[in-house]
């Protein structure tokens, strides 16, 4: 049985996924219809457990920066789609050449942060799409890199050898 409310504006409130993106819109998933979350590295996937017809929504992390579960006026998912679901930018590490570059058609230009496994800042520039960032100045081990701009926040985990 799911709890419904109406709100001041006589929208129907549900148990909701709320989550803000980078450029700060909210929204919200009905988890009356979908309610299953399943995680992976890149970001999860809100999808029915009952196999129904309802279409699965798929949130890459670096697309949002905050996430709640509470009772809210659902969103359009055509809005989720468009906001917060693909993005046209990549961050990626190449590991012949021990260096990042970022796929975009962002004209901007993206800082970029490289931390270490503790959360220590040990590098940071600036660069456009398409450029390669070397990381010959860092020693083996795991970190993770992220980059923005203003519309895109890329995040990438990477191990060097």
């Amino acid at each position: 049985m799911v709890l419904m409310a109406i709100s001041a504006y006589g929208e129907t409130v549900v148990p909701c996924l709320i989550f803000s993106g980078n450029s700060g819109t909210r929204q919200s998933l009905d988890l009356s219809r979908l309610n299953r979350i399943s995680f992976d590295d890149d970001g999860f996937t809100v999808s029915s457990s009952n196999g129904g017809s309802e279409e699965d929504v798929r949130l890459l992390y670096s697309l949002f920066n905050h996430i709640e579960i509470g009772d809210d006026v659902p969103s359009d998912d055509a809005a989720i789609d468009e906001n917060l679901v693909s993005s046209d930018s990549k961050l990626l590490f190449i590991s012949e050449e021990r260096s990042l570059k970022i796929e975009s058609p962002s004209t901007n230009h993206f800082a970029v942060g490289i931390f270490n496994l503790n959360g220590v800042l040990v590098a940071t520039s600036k660069m456009y799409a398409n450029d390669n960032l070397s990381l010959e100045m860092l020693s083996p081990g795991a970190y993770i890199a992220v980059a923005t701009d203003s519309k895109s926040k890329l995040i990438l985990k990477f191990i060097i050898r």
